[in-house]
């Protein structure tokens, strides 16, 4: 016949958890937890110094002394124009995927400072709310 002692042992033995290692399982989560966070921190720095490294490489000769863009606008697609200051001279860059041409150039850059470096000016919008205001 069976043995009752040895079914009641097997049912006690499958009733409790298993753990194949000696580790307790409050100390794996806790491992499993550390092991997360070391490596979401190994994720970030690396994250961080790709991203500082991009930006010393992205400005890396735009920007000096004598050569400064003074203002660049995408037109749509792949196109923009760019004014550029050059020395003494100010250069109108038409820019595309294929070439770079000069649209217009002046020699004279003191003279256009105003229009180079103007103030700030309101929007259309900006104005109508302001008058809506006033009244």
């Amino acid at each position: 016949m069976l043995d009752t002692n040895l079914v009641v042992d097997t049912a006690r033995v499958l009733s409790q958890p298993y753990y194949p290692t000696s580790v307790s399982p409050d100390l794996s989560v806790g491992y499993t937890i550390l092991r997360m966070t070391v490596g979401m921190a190994i994720v970030i720095a690396v994250l961080w110094i790709v991203s500082v490294t991009l930006k010393r490489t992205k400005n890396f000769g735009q920007a000096g002394k004598n050569v400064s863009v003074i203002e660049y606008r995408s037109l749509g697609g792949k196109r923009s124009v760019a004014l550029v200051r050059a020395l003494d001279k100010i250069v109108l860059l038409g820019i595309t995927d294929q070439e770079v041409t000069k649209l217009s150039e002046w020699d004279d850059a003191d003279r256009f400072k105003e229009q180079i470096d103007p103030q700030p000016v309101e929007s259309s919008f900006e104005k109508i709310l302001f008058r809506k205001r006033q009244s």
